[in-house]
């Protein structure tokens, strides 16, 4: 029905919920931001997760500060992209392709990809929605 952004876990990495929503529907307790989202910029992040095609780590270390929330019309989340701009990571659910055993060229093909997407969530979140890209950013 509509989407939302979130900047949230602007601090120092620790143990916190890595989700800004997760699946049971428990909310980080550290949000920073929320903002409505056009159709228009649902859909470019919708796109995004389909090119990286879900979830996707290229370190052990992911510690998403920006989302992307899909919410149905009785305001219940139904899907939602955590994306990590510094050590490059996005978790997604509900589930896309997660392939943790997947063979070694065609993690190097779905890693280019998604680090190629990772330019385009950049500008969404910093050019588009004017949203800090670093913790520690004033804005």
């Amino acid at each position: 029905s509509y989407a939302k952004a979130y900047t949230y876990n602007f601090f120092q990495d620790r143990p916190v919920p890595l989700e800004v929503v997760g699946r049971d529907g428990r909310w980080s307790p550290h949000i920073r931001s929320e903002q409505l989202v056009t159709d228009a910029q649902a859909l470019k992040a919708a796109g995004l997760v389909h090119r990286s095609r879900g979830t996707f780590e290229t370190s052990s270390c992911t510690f998403p500060r920006h989302a992307i929330v899909l919410f149905d019309r009785a305001d219940k989340p139904v899907a939602a992209a955590s994306i990590c701009l510094e050590c490059e990571g996005i978790l997604v659910w509900p589930d896309y392709e997660h392939d943790d055993e997947m063979p070694p060229q065609a993690y190097l093909k779905r890693e280019r990809t998604f680090e190629a997407a990772l330019g385009e969530w950049r500008a969404l979140f910093g050019q588009v929605l004017e949203l800090p890209l670093a913790y520690d950013d004033g804005r």
